[in-house]
């Protein structure tokens, strides 16, 4: 989720306000704060910024945006959605609100709101790139893929530095397996955001995919650096599979354990592999793994 100034905070942002504690009683400066330190990514204290400054102005649109975006930033989405539904109640007209609630639901996987959302935001605003990548990227989830490369051309198209973009149309590409334009798309999402651990995790599976099993591992273990939390289970799954295809099954069951150990759910999904696909729900090349990693279960230890 890209942070992008309401009208209000835009003016303080470009009349040059100092980066310092605000004090007093203009809630537009802790704006500003709030605003200054999500870009850094302290959510928490853009939280507190947020919260001062609806203290002193509770019908400030643009810091009700941006507590949403803090919100959003410590994956605390329902309570962030309720943020900028207050926004939209204040400001109804407001793309980058509509921008930013089709991005929460993206983020709780609720496509058709994020679908509806985006759609509101390009209304209002055709030239905004990240509502097209938003929409986009929702429609190839629920492989709408027509409609959803128009969507990520016309995202690149508008900001060709967008890596969200950039990587939505690496798996659209993928999916056709267009592997060389998905290498280039995804690599180019990688550089633009260095820790953007899905572009490293999709260059990883399609190189899998390919055999190219040397580039694989090096793509997972990118992935596996920029990822957070409880996410590192996928490109950990990504190395076992990478590890028992270049001969290490000792290395590779160690791999697969952590994977496990982080979501005891991979182990059922491995089991379920033939029916179920886990993996395969984003990236048609998870198969290419789920398969490895049945066949690594079943290998002595």
């Amino acid at each position: 989720m890209r942070l992008l100034l309401a009208p209000a905070l835009l003016v303080l942002l470009r009349a040059g306000v100092a980066a310092q504690a605000p004090t007093g009683r203009d809630a537009n400066a802790y704006g500003f704060a709030a605003e200054r330190e999500a870009k850094a990514g302290r959510y928490e204290l853009a939280l507190q910024y947020c919260d001062q400054g609806l203290g002193i102005d509770p019908a400030n649109a643009g810091l009700l945006e941006l507590r949403a975006i803090s919100l959003g930033g410590l994956k605390r989405f329902r309570l962030a959605l309720e943020a900028v539904d207050r926004a939209l109640l204040l400001t109804p007209d407001d793309p980058q609100a509509y921008r930013i609630r089709g991005s929460l639901h993206a983020k709780l996987r609720e496509w058709r709101r994020a679908v509806e959302d985006a759609t509101q935001a390009v209304t209002l605003d055709p030239k905004d790139a990240d509502a097209y990548t938003i929409r986009g990227g929702a429609l190839s989830a629920l492989k709408e893929d027509e409609g959803a490369l128009k969507d990520i051309d016309k995202g690149v198209a508008l900001d060709p530095l967008n890596a969200d973009a950039r990587y939505f149309r690496a798996v659209l590409e993928a999916r056709r397996q267009q592997y060389a334009s998905a290498l280039r798309d995804a690599g180019k999402a990688a550089t633009l955001n260095p820790k953007f651990a899905p572009a490293h995790q999709l260059t990883g599976l399609i190189q899998l995919e390919r055999g190219a099993y040397d580039a694989a591992c090096a793509a997972f273990e990118s992935a596996l650096a920029a990822a957070e939390g409880s996410e590192v289970q996928f490109p950990l799954a990504g190395l076992a599979a990478c590890r028992l295809k270049l001969g290490d099954p000792a290395l590779a069951k160690a791999t697969y354990k952590k994977a496990i150990a982080i979501e005891p759910a991979w182990a059922e999904g491995v089991e379920a592999v033939l029916k179920k696909e886990p993996l395969a729900e984003f990236y048609p090349q998870g198969k290419t793994i789920n398969r490895a990693l049945v066949d690594l279960v079943k290998a002595p230890d």
